[in-house]
């Protein structure tokens, strides 16, 4: 195919030099030519019009099936290449683990909200007469919301982790990795919990508030990051393959490419991309046909 674009290509600079040629060979106007000056002229024109007509239609059908074919083939290709280039296969490690850490930030939020939830409970036992049992109530439920919150942080420490070591060294290394920028809670509660009446209600609304700022706005900046360190390794995969496409058709056509009819090539990709297209409505609908 890219021997056939090659030619239609040119062959379509040919034909657009042939429409200048013939427009500079146009007769004048009126009695200054012959009838059949001219007729001989729209005539050689519309043959040139409709001559590259066809040629950028057949370029058209020569790029869609390109397309085609490196659509089918380049998920093979990928394949291909992690399983060639250790350096490459690094990428599925670091996207594996974006997920993971993305998916971690999305079940956290519950833990947050919890444990802001009994942060602002025991600012308000503190704030008010209350009974003992009602805060050492209080300290538990904090405790126990504060642990689940930092297991949590912790698989997102080790989602971060498993990622800087899979980019370490890689195609990939100036990959930027999400900042977790909250703190472990269990220390924080644990300060909150041992400080004076009142220090302990004002430590404990400034880290009520912390937790939540990070529902508001730190989670989805995680997120963000998330994605944008995903975008980035995409990205390298993508140029990583398509230079190693390019290369591949440059060695195949130096040592496979034989000369064939283009009509002949064109016409047995069509019918093979039929026939993959047939097959996927088949996959999807097993039954059709024995309707």
């Amino acid at each position: 195919m890219a021997v056939g674009q090659t030619l239609v290509t040119q062959a379509l600079h040919a034909a657009a030099v042939k429409i200048d040629d013939i427009h500079d060979s146009r007769p004048p106007f009126g009695i200054l030519s012959s009838k059949k000056r001219r007729t001989d002229y729209e005539q050689a024109l519309r043959a040139a019009m409709e001559e590259r007509t066809a040629l950028k239609g057949r370029l058209s059908k020569i790029e869609s099936l390109e397309a085609w074919v490196r659509l089918l083939i380049r998920p093979r290709l990928r394949e291909y290449v992690r399983r060639a280039s250790p350096s490459f296969a690094r990428g599925k490690e670091i996207l594996g683990a974006l997920e993971q850490f993305s998916g971690h930030i999305r079940g956290s939020l519950g833990h947050v909200q919890a444990t802001a939830r009994e942060l602002r409970t025991l600012s308000r036992l503190l704030s008010e007469p209350t009974t003992r049992a009602a805060l050492v109530r209080a300290h538990a439920d904090l405790r126990e919301a504060a642990t689940n919150l930092d297991c949590m942080f912790l698989q997102l420490e080790i989602a971060d982790q498993r990622l800087r070591r899979a980019a370490a060294g890689s195609i990939f290394s100036e990959v930027a990795a999400p900042t977790v920028c909250l703190s472990a809670q269990a220390p924080i509660v644990e300060r909150i919990l041992n400080s004076p009446q009142g220090d302990a209600r004002l430590l404990a609304e400034k880290a009520e508030t912390a937790l939540r700022t990070f529902i508001a706005k730190g989670s989805a900046d995680l997120l963000a990051q998330a994605d944008a360190a995903r975008t980035y390794v995409t990205a390298i995969e993508d140029e990583y393959i398509d230079n190693y496409w390019n290369q591949l058709r440059v060695f195949a056509q130096a040592h496979y490419v034989v000369e064939a009819d283009l009509d002949e090539v064109l016409m047995d990709l069509i019918h093979r991309r039929l026939n993959e297209r047939q097959n996927e409505i088949h996959a999807r609908d097993p039954f059709l046909h024995a309707r």
